[in-house]
């Protein structure tokens, strides 16, 4: 499992994508979903699924997200592919 000043790190880039240009547009709101659920993740450090909810989560991509967050706890992901997700114009 990472540190605590990792996952603090990556909370805070989160955060500022979640601030991105575009991030609240309706055709990205499955980006914010995810996003939004990793910010969740992260901070109880968690890697159940189940207990975080991920499966309620809007759609495929929000869920892809969610999962990354929890590969990226358990050092299977690096946080780039974590902050990378692509935003549609």
């Amino acid at each position: 499992m990472r540190d605590k000043k990792e996952i603090k790190e990556c909370i805070k880039q989160i955060k500022e994508r979640l601030n991105e240009l575009g991030m609240n547009e309706p055709q990205n709101s499955s980006v914010k979903a995810g996003y939004q659920k990793a910010v969740e993740i992260l901070r109880k450090r968690s890697t159940d699924f189940k207990k975080m909810d991920v499966q309620y989560l809007p759609s495929s991509q929000a869920k892809a997200i969610a999962f990354i967050a929890i590969d990226y706890l358990n050092e299977d992901a690096e946080k780039e592919v974590l902050l990378n997700i692509p935003l549609k114009k």
